[in-house]
């Protein structure tokens, strides 16, 4: 694969872009072909639950999901909130940046 990149760079260089693309979607089809080959069957997947924890229904993994859902949910919101008093007061050059 590393060889595949750096053959992208030297012999394309003015469309690296869609050759890295290429990468990326080999490298995604590779393991979705894994994933489905490894996936379990229904019998070994129900060996695997645990009791329920919430609301008689969720065992503790669907409340992982759940709970890391909100965190995500509440970081963006906090990344797009975070600047909103110099929305429309100040100019743009004048914002420090580093």
């Amino acid at each position: 694969m590393k060889k595949f990149a750096l053959y992208g760079v030297i012999a394309l260089p003015d469309s690296f872009a869609t050759h890295l693309l290429y990468i990326f979607l080999a490298n995604a089809a590779w393991y979705i072909g894994f994933y489905i080959s490894m996936k379990k069957t229904p019998a070994e997947s129900r060996e695997g639950n645990r009791d329920c924890l919430l609301f008689d229904f969720y065992d503790d993994h669907d409340v992982w999901h759940m709970l890391s859902a909100c965190g995500l949910f509440f970081t963006f919101m906090i990344l797009l909130t975070l600047d909103d008093d110099i929305d429309d007061r100040k100019p743009r050059d004048e914002i420090p940046v580093f």
